[in-house]
């Protein structure tokens, strides 16, 4: 029997049956673990989404997410969120692949990281008639509490709140605060200043407990406002209301384009147009939908213009970046100045070194030369009181032996009228002698300026030769007395005394030869 059924077996129609049964398990198996099993890995992809925002919005995030997921087979997205106050640091945003983020913040996304849209949040627009088309914009309204008109807000504009306190809503802070100040910017009005309320569960209660604190100015953006009971600001003052011509949103402020959907540079730029056709098809909530991205160039504008300081904190590089991206010339420029400042010390010192041993070798001069001038003036005075006693004591001798031979005379009984005469006419040509003395001690003595008298040399070497026959006078340094032609040849030097020499020679004075040296006269 057992031999029978391998026989069997063995037949074509036999190994058939087991296949078919092989095949049928397989389809079992397919059946019970599902077709997943067997379909291809789906790639994760992050989506950022910021905390804060409008309890309607964020549900239709959720939704727009869980959408995505089932129209999709090769990719699952899974949503990361940001906190309120981390919305606008960029580091929060590393590693998305998509983001859903205020205009404000995407403008930092789109320069900075490299976003780009990919679709616009459009709503309907608050005040307008029902039906009317969705608009992806975003603006910001400005309330005044009732009792205000005692501070003259009773028909209030934007440049009657300049510079004074609004209250915003906590999570609404980001786009109201940036369209208020880009508007009173845009006006040249001075910026207000923003306190956040966040003592309440909800923006009403949040509100609500504001007026009953005290505060008498709020803003709210639109998308805040959709949320809101409509009676919160019932009997509050609008500031400043007006229509946009292109939107028609009524609001206190220019409307910008409203929350975007963007991605990141991980994403490849190929399929973005059919990711987004896929987003702009979703049909999830009748007033809220994504539509084509809008022109957010405006933001940009308003960032730049208005200096926004977060905006522009990322532009700017800090100073220890910019140091280390030129860290040669750096190096080369403390280099150069550490040997500017070196050699600045090392000249000051030496200069100061320099001109203290010159204003010491200046007083030592100074010294020296009063030193001199005081020898000099001493041995002046010495040689002229030596002058002065030799000359005077001459002609007082002959007085003094004429004046004795008279009195001998008239002793002796000797003394005639012819001798008398003589005597007293030579003791009156000495007495002239004497005065002419005096007189040219005292021009010599009178302070007179020097004055150059041209001299011939012919005349000059005359007047010495003949002093130095006659013994009166004797150049220092003369071996031979000096002839008249060789004189006149060689020597140029004049001698001061030959003056001393001439006027002794008239009055006839005899004695020893004096010295006189080749130095000039002092004043």
């Amino acid at each position: 029997m057992r031999s029978t059924m391998i026989s069997q077996s063995r037949t074509p129609a036999g190994i058939l049956r087991t296949l078919t049964a092989i095949l049928c398990l397989a389809a079992i198996l397919m059946s019970v673990t599902g077709s997943s099993a067997w379909a291809a890995p789906r790639v994760v992809r992050v989506v950022g989404i910021q905390d804060g925002i409008s309890d309607s919005q964020a549900d239709y995030f959720r939704r727009t997410i869980a959408e995505l997921n089932d129209l999709t087979e090769d990719r699952i997205f899974v949503t990361r969120p940001i906190p309120a106050a981390s919305s606008l640091d960029l580091n929060a945003y590393q590693g998305l692949d998509f983001a859903i983020v205020s205009p404000r913040v995407f403008a930092l996304l789109e320069r900075y990281n490299g976003f780009i849209p990919m679709a616009s949040l459009s709503v309907d627009i608050p005040d307008c008639e029902p039906g009317a088309e969705l608009r992806p914009v975003v603006s910001a309204l400005v309330f005044a509490t009732p009792d205000a008109d005692e501070d003259g807000l009773a028909k209030p504009h934007l440049s009657d709140i300049a510079g004074e306190t609004v209250t915003v809503v906590k999570g609404d802070e980001v786009d109201t605060t940036f369209l208020l100040q880009n508007e009173l910017s845009s006006r040249r009005l001075a910026p207000v200043k923003v306190r956040v309320a966040s003592d309440g569960g909800t923006p009403s209660e949040i509100i609500r407990r504001a007026v009953e604190r005290g505060d008498k100015l709020f803003a709210v953006s639109t998308d805040l406002l959709r949320e809101t009971s409509s009676d919160l600001f019932s009997g509050f003052v609008k500031v400043d209301m007006r229509v946009d011509d292109e939107t028609g949103l009524v609001s206190s402020v220019t409307p910008m384009p409203g929350r975007v959907f963007a991605a990141g540079l991980s994403v490849a730029r190929m399929g973005l147009l059919e990711f987004a056709a896929t987003l702009f098809a979703l049909d999830i909530a009748p007033d809220i939908r994504w539509v084509r991205p809008a022109d957010y160039r405006s933001v940009h504008l308003a960032a730049e213009r208005m200096r926004d300081p977060v905006y522009m904190s990322y532009q700017t590089k800090t100073l220890l970046e910019e140091m280390r991206e030129h860290a040669a010339w750096v190096i080369l420029a403390a280099a150069i100045l550490i040997g500017m400042i070196w050699h600045s010390v090392a000249a000051e010192r030496l200069v100061r070194r320099r001109s203290a041993e010159l204003m010491e070798t200046v007083k030592r001069q100074q010294a020296s030369e009063r030193q001199c001038e005081a020898l000099e003036r001493m041995t002046a005075v010495s040689q002229m009181s030596n002058i002065v006693a030799h000359e005077l004591r001459q002609p007082l001798a002959a007085v003094t032996n004429f004046a004795m031979g008279v009195r001998r005379r008239i002793a002796n009984g000797t003394l005639t009228a012819d001798s008398l005469e003589f005597a007293l006419g030579r003791i009156l040509a000495e007495n002239e002698r004497a005065s002419d003395i005096v007189e040219h001690v005292r021009d010599y003595a009178r302070k007179r300026r020097r004055q150059i008298t041209p001299v011939d040399l012919t005349q000059m070497s005359a007047i010495d030769a003949r002093l130095q026959r006659q013994g009166l006078l004797r150049v220092r340094g003369a071996r031979r007395p000096l002839r008249r032609g060789r004189f006149a040849r060689n020597r140029t030097r004049a001698q001061k005394p030959r003056e001393e020499c001439g006027r002794e020679r008239r009055t006839g004075g005899r004695g020893a030869p004096r010295r006189f040296g080749g130095r000039k006269d002092r004043r």
